[in-house]
């Protein structure tokens, strides 16, 4: 309980100083707020100030949250459909019928074997023979968990470029991952942080009348981490959807939980333009369109020279980080979520009006 009232002064005390409008709430009031967002919730400390939930004029009611999403999450990602955003390797065969916004994959591995695209099985001892330099990704993985670089060079072989052996490679897959070839980023989009792969978030909504887009932030490494992951401590920073342009702060898990400039290379956020933005957004909304069985998807696009590419797309539990730079979704998406449901009910029954 100490150190949750430690957490509650210290994050207060970092947040307040970057807000140009302080307008705080009554301590009791304030309080009383807080313990309705953490306990009845379930929402973190962190973002109930970066939410500005703290500010006189805010409502815990007003913000959506994973208690809010779990009554819809069925309807949402029917299970029939749920391993296309679930698993890598499936989700693979949806995005290769957009070749030139689809990552090339190597293969694939278990413990066991190693997979080329002709899916005929080799001994696992065998990939040291393939000279390459991808990604190794856990296909059922989520927030950047199980994630390396593997290089295999004239025999020997690397992980996140420390010479390694291929005892040590099979202690770390987990039970299947893919081999992805890592991409050539846009040079305005390595030079935030040259060692990750850094990707737009773009969350667009489905409701079967139409796709919109509801939020738009750019994952920028942090550290040297070679994955970009919110979940890993890395940057988020919004992205003002009709410029492409970066905002002011950037936000971390970690503290010091806010930022201007990258720490590492030094380069401010505010106004900092991303290539190809307009057509990530483009992009996003003609896919979703093509899996109209999901409501709200998450897009992770990286950025090449030659345009924006499909990392992976995510079923979400809760937007919460995106109202952090969007403010209080809850009145929108309860629009969204009634027509959602009432087209399909009409797919359900016909006659339904």
């Amino acid at each position: 309980m100490i150190t949750k009232i430690k957490r509650i002064i210290r994050h207060s005390a970092i947040i307040s100083k970057h807000k140009e409008i302080r307008n705080p709430k009554p301590a009791v009031k304030m309080m009383f707020d807080l313990a309705h967002w953490t306990f009845l919730n379930h929402g973190r400390i962190k973002n109930f100030f970066l939410l500005g939930l703290d500010q006189k004029g805010t409502k815990v009611s007003d913000f959506l949250n994973y208690k809010s999403f779990k009554p819809y999450y069925k309807e949402f990602y029917p299970t029939n459909y749920l391993c296309l955003l679930e698993d890598k390797q499936v989700f693979e065969k949806f995005i290769n019928n957009f070749p030139e916004h689809a990552p090339k994959n190597i293969g694939y591995v278990t413990q066991q074997y190693f997979y080329l695209p002709d899916c005929v099985p080799q001994p696992i001892e065998n990939i040291l023979k393939y000279p390459m330099k991808c990604i190794v990704k856990n296909t059922l993985g989520f927030g950047g968990k199980d994630i390396f670089i593997l290089t295999i060079d004239s025999g020997n072989l690397y992980i996140n470029d420390k010479k390694s052996t291929i005892a040590e490679f099979i202690n770390r897959l987990p039970e299947r991952s893919v081999l992805q070839e890592i991409l050539e980023q846009h040079e305005d989009v390595k030079r935030l942080h040259p060692s990750s792969i850094n990707t737009s978030r773009i969350v667009t909504v489905n409701t079967g009348s139409g796709v919109n887009v509801v939020s738009t932030f750019l994952r920028i490494g942090n550290g040297g981490n070679v994955v970009d992951n919110i979940a890993k401590g890395n940057i988020y920073v919004p992205i003002d959807r009709k410029t492409g342009k970066l905002g002011k702060l950037g936000q971390s898990n970690n503290e010091p939980l806010v930022f201007y400039s990258h720490p590492q290379t030094n380069i401010v956020f505010d106004g900092y333009q991303l290539p190809y933005f307009q057509e990530a957004l483009e992009l996003c909304k003609k896919l979703h369109y093509q899996l109209p069985y999901f409501f709200i998807l998450g897009w992770d696009i990286a950025f090449t020279p030659n345009g924006p590419v499909v990392i992976e797309s995510n079923n979400i539990h809760q937007v919460v980080d995106e109202q952090e730079f969007e403010g209080a979704l809850k009145k929108q998406f309860d629009v969204y979520i009634k027509e959602f449901m009432k087209n399909k009910q009409r797919e359900r029954n016909p006659a339904y009006a």
